[in-house]
């Protein structure tokens, strides 16, 4: 099939509607690289799941859309296995990226994968075991055959090399942030979307999947161990698996007027969020990135996060750091975020200076130049 430009695709077909790091991080290099794609010479198409387009058509507009993946899950992987890479061959593709772990099989094309990190292989207990066969096995065979792996962050890139060999091109590229993505809808200011979640100042803020790796259950019990009952902690985030004894943890926290669990809330709400919390406390035992620090501290939010992990590279000298094992330095840390003053005030100033200068632009710009060179252009 002859195209105008060669054709890269982009496989977006496992995002789900409520988007949390992996959809982020799709929406957020597609709505940025179309169009220099298109002065580069190249054409970039989403791959969806059948009547996905309109929906990533809304992020991206002006990317060309292939609607050709089935919308169950088992389908689709069987799918992604069996026939994608074919599909894409007829129609012209020269490059394929598979932004969450996997590739196509039987496909000529040059192929491209994220590996976001290495907790699959490191630590099994923080996810589903079939997740656990499934992506063990996707990220040996990305290894070995794609012609680049894209990794979010030096630590994951680390994480990886500890268990595989690759001859592939490696490339850390780590996220953005898109500012206008917490914009409040017209006439509504930060007060009116606070009182519609019921959230009332001052309050800390947790926003993330509840799920092990969060470190949640060590959160609430150092946020008890320092609420005197002033500031509560307000929790944002879709419900995980394995949840059981955090759920009664948050039921506790609740009951005690300690806190608010809010589950998944809209951009804009999560911007308001951002913009009023006394400090945004995201101490995960491990990330490939940690989107949600950096999208808080974009927001002027004072960020607490874990000593050498990956938020530790995007974020050092203008966050708070913990041991995110340690209960006592995680409380120690609230009362320090609680207490304020002029020296975190110009933390959380500098935090948003760093964040605004990490776009999704630069990452889609180092995306694309990946794809160039690997494509010999």
């Amino acid at each position: 099939m002859v195209v105008e430009h060669p054709l890269v695709s982009v496989d977006v077909s496992a995002v789900p509607a409520n988007m949390t790091g992996v959809g982020r991080y799709a929406v957020g290099v597609l709505s940025e690289i179309g169009a220099p794609a298109a002065e580069a010479g190249l054409e970039i198409a989403a791959v969806t799941k059948l009547g996905d387009g309109s929906r990533f058509s809304r992020y991206a507009p002006g990317i060309r859309m292939l609607e050709t993946v089935p919308t169950s899950r088992l389908r689709r992987l069987v799918y992604e296995q069996r026939s994608m890479g074919a599909v894409l061959d007829e129609l012209g593709v020269v490059l394929h990226h598979g932004i969450h772990y996997t590739l196509p099989g039987r496909m000529k094309a040059k192929k491209v994968v994220t590996i976001h990190d290495a907790t699959l292989i490191e630590h099994p207990e923080w996810h589903e075991r079939s997740k656990v066969a499934f992506f063990s096995r996707m990220i040996a065979r990305s290894a070995k055959e794609a012609d680049a792996l894209v990794f979010p962050s030096q630590s994951a890139l680390q994480g990886f090399a500890r268990h595989f060999e690759t001859n592939a091109r490696t490339a850390v590229i780590p996220h953005g942030v898109n500012d206008a993505r917490f914009d409040p809808p017209e006439g509504v200011g930060d007060e009116e979307q606070l009182n519609e979640l019921g959230v009332e100042g001052p309050y800390l803020l947790f926003c993330g999947t509840l799920e092990p790796r969060k470190n949640l259950e060590r959160l609430l019990d150092a946020h008890m161990r320092a609420w005197t009952g002033g500031p509560r902690l307000v929790v944002a985030g879709l419900a995980g698996w394995k949840d059981s004894r955090l759920r009664q943890k948050l039921d506790c926290l609740v009951e005690s007027r300690a806190g608010k669990v809010l589950g998944f809330v809209s951009d804009a709400q999560l911007g308001a969020l951002y913009r009023n919390a006394l400090a945004t406390l995201y101490p995960s035992l491990e990330e490939g990135f940690g989107l949600p620090g950096l999208e808080a501290m974009s927001q002027g939010s004072l960020l607490v996060t874990s000593l050498g992990s990956a938020m530790q590279e995007y974020a050092e000298g203008v966050a708070l750091f913990v041991d995110p094992l340690d209960v006592a330095s995680l409380a120690a840390a609230i009362e320090r975020a609680i207490a304020g003053g002029s020296d975190l005030e110009a933390m959380a100033a500098a935090g948003r200076e760093r964040a605004m200068a990490m776009t999704w632009a630069s990452s889609a710009k180092s995306h694309l130049a990946l794809y160039r060179s690997i494509l010999g252009l």
